[in-house]
């Protein structure tokens, strides 16, 4: 909940003399209010960090010459220096902001010289050096703003390597595993695992794409995110490690039953009996688990790790899967009051019937009867999902 809207029901509180004027003063002073110096601050890093990279790779910068390049790496170490006299001088803020900006000043450096010099790189080596800069850059200044940006950095150098160059970058992998997933799991801030969880799931797909053919080896990959997500006892990691490995394998459930005919499946994709043993291994270990802590929607959650490509009308099955989890998430949470359970099943259940109905209508539909009914459908829902808000608000105020 932020200030403004603890201030707000705080008021509410009082007028209930739940609590006195006093303890609602003393409850909002425990809150440190957000500085929207920061945003300023960032925006002017981005504008910055953008004039860098336009002037490295402008006219002027091209002339393979080594003045250029000592001038640019001069300007670099400048920065690093000012932001580390701002930081220690407690200037926190300005001081992070001059060394990101000399880390991409550093990264646009390094690749002027590549492309100046005709450096051939067949991998993503300089992703791996800027990567390991970033991460040392956040070992000495401990600052949230330096892991995000490395944590990024190390993400693009993936994407790139696999477009580039067709190759996968393990280093990258163990780099972002090892260092990365260290700090996160040392701090334990929710911030630092919707990043790292989702950078992890981005590295994760294009491993499991780089194999055509056994694409669908990204499902185990997630289930063993989301049985990992399981055992960690810090509520901090493990809820947005849960929500960033569920919702991943819906979306991919809803790519395969949107975009790979049944025709493709018979054609390119060679079908693994080691991955059904090992998904079979991985769901018997799940639940043992859930035994201790038996609980109806942890095994419904199931349901988007059933291999549908092994199933006859893959397609079809994988829309009947997401029917049912989004059906049974719905009749969970209303049995059993839980908002966020409705509210994610309406949403899974939303996004499911705009799946059927693009890949089903798009085709037979007069384009316009189709937008139509998509803008009526939209309405349906957000009639029921307002709905449910004024239920539940009724609630709580009885």
């Amino acid at each position: 909940m932020n200030l403004s809207k603890l201030e707000k029901e705080g008021k509410k509180w009082v007028e209930k003399e739940f609590i006195s004027e006093d303890q609602l003063d003393m409850i909002l002073k425990s809150y440190s209010k957000q500085d929207a110096n920061v945003l300023v601050v960032l925006f002017a890093i981005l504008l910055t960090g953008l004039a860098f990279l336009t002037f490295i790779f402008s006219d002027w910068a091209q002339v393979a010459h080594i003045s250029r390049v000592l001038v640019m790496l001069g300007f670099t170490v400048g920065l690093y220096v000012l932001g580390d006299q701002l930081y220690s001088r407690k200037q926190t803020l300005y001081g992070i902001s001059f060394i990101m900006l000399g880390y991409i000043g550093f990264s646009a450096s390094l690749f002027l010289v590549i492309n100046n010099y005709g450096v051939v790189i067949y991998n993503s080596w300089p992703f791996v050096i800027l990567a390991l800069v970033g991460l040392g850059l956040y070992i000495i200044y401990s600052h949230s703003l330096l892991y995000f940006i490395s944590l990024a950095t190390l993400t693009i150098g993936q994407l790139y390597s696999e477009v580039s160059y067709t190759a996968y970058s393990y280093t990258l992998l163990t780099l972002l595993v090892v260092g990365f997933g260290y700090f996160t799991f040392r701090h334990a801030h929710k911030y630092f695992a919707y990043f790292f969880g989702m950078s992890l799931v981005i590295n994760l797909l294009i491993l499991a794409t780089s194999f055509q053919e056994n694409y669908y080896w990204f499902i185990v990959y997630m289930f063993v995110f989301y049985l990992i997500a399981n055992l960690i006892p810090k509520k901090a990691l493990s809820y947005p490690f849960k929500l960033i490995s569920l919702s991943s394998m819906f979306l991919f459930n809803i790519y395969q039953a949107s975009f790979l005919q049944e025709g493709y499946f018979s054609e390119e994709i060679k079908l693994s009996g080691l991955f059904l043993i090992v998904l079979l291994v991985l769901a018997g270990f799940m639940v043992i688990l859930k035994r201790l802590t038996f609980k109806t929607v942890d095994y419904i959650y199931l349901i988007l790790f059933i291999p549908t490509i092994y199933l006859p009308y893959p397609s079809l099955m994988t829309l009947i899967a997401l029917f049912i989890f989004s059906s049974a998430l719905l009749i969970i949470g209303y049995k059993e009051e839980r908002n966020q359970l409705i509210t994610y099943g309406t949403i899974a259940f939303l996004l499911s019937t705009l799946t059927v109905y693009i890949q089903y209508a798009w085709d037979v539909m007069n384009k316009s009867l189709f937008f139509l009914i998509g803008g009526l459908i939209l309405f349906g829902f957000s009639f029921m999902l307002e709905r449910n808000r004024r239920k539940s608000k009724q609630k709580e105020e009885a």
